[in-house]
Order: C-alpha cells, then sequence, then structure tokens
C-alpha cells in the first residue's frame, strides 16, 4: 500500500489472513470497506474454499498533512532625515505562513477465516464478488 491507497494480506495460517484495505484522499470509506470484502472474497476462492467468517474487523480515518505552498517573508526598508540632518533607518517585515493542508484516507482492516462449511455467521465469497465487481472497478452491474 501506498498514498495511492490499495490493499495488503498477510496470511497467519492455512485458513486465516489479516487483510487491510486503504483509500487516497478521494476514496470513501465505504468504497474502501467494498474493497477489504472483495479482497476477502478472492483470498477465499483463491484458496478453494467458498465461505470466510470476519472474526475481527476496524475502520478508521487517518489524517495526513502536506505542504501546499512554502511560506514566504517581504522586508521593507526605510531611511528618514530629522529635522538636524540625523538619518534614521527601520524595516517592517511581513511573513506569509506556508499553507498547510489536511487530507483523509479510509483504512479498514479484517481477520477472516476460510471455510466451505455454511452457517448463519459466514459469508458467501461467491456472492461477495458479484455485489462488490462494481464498486471496485467502478462500473455499473450489467445485470
Amino acid at each position: 500500500m501506498n498514498y495511492n491507497g490499495g490493499y495488503s494480506d498477510l496470511q497467519l495460517n492455512q485458513i486465516t489472513y489479516t487483510v487491510t484495505a486503504q483509500g487516497n484522499s478521494y476514496t470513501s470509506a465505504d468504497r474502501v470497506n467494498a474493497i477489504l470484502l472483495r479482497r476477502c472474497a478472492e483470498l477465499t476462492l483463491n484458496n478453494g474454499y467458498k465461505y470466510f467468517l470476519i472474526t475481527s474487523k476496524n475502520s478508521q480515518i487517518l489524517k495526513s498533512y502536506y505542504i501546499a505552498s512554502q511560506g514566504s517573508s517581504t522586508t521593507n526598508a526605510t531611511e528618514q532625515t530629522d529635522i538636524f540632518g540625523v538619518k534614521h533607518y527601520s524595516q517592517n517585515t511581513t511573513y506569509q505562513l506556508p499553507d498547510v493542508q489536511e487530507t483523509d484516507q479510509a483504512v479498514a482492516k479484517a481477520t477472516i477465516q476460510m471455510t466451505n462449511t455454511f452457517n448463519d455467521n459466514v459469508l458467501d465469497a461467491s456472492i461477495i464478488m458479484n455485489q462488490t465487481g462494481y464498486l471496485v472497478s467502478n462500473n455499473a452491474p450489467t445485470s
């Protein structure tokens, strides 16, 4: 993963993975969750299983900051002569602070266990693939 977003997964054992999905500053939290679910489904099917159980999940918004423009300063010096012919100097400095912008990045993380046994707590990987396909690819469903 990088600042552009993406996903990563870590295999914990033969049937257990931890999957993380992260968006960029333009990616909604809902889309990040769709990417997470889709990757869980892909892993499940690629490993020869039909279902997966989410054993833990959390989502958060990461705040990051960047400098959009550098700061600057301008100094003006003036010279004045008083009535006695003595010169006096003064200066005035104006500072412009850097423009700091804040961005948000949605992150979702889940630990899953894959299985071929159906029960009320598991998700069907094939159904998840069908439901999240257009959310991940930006294409509207064809059916």
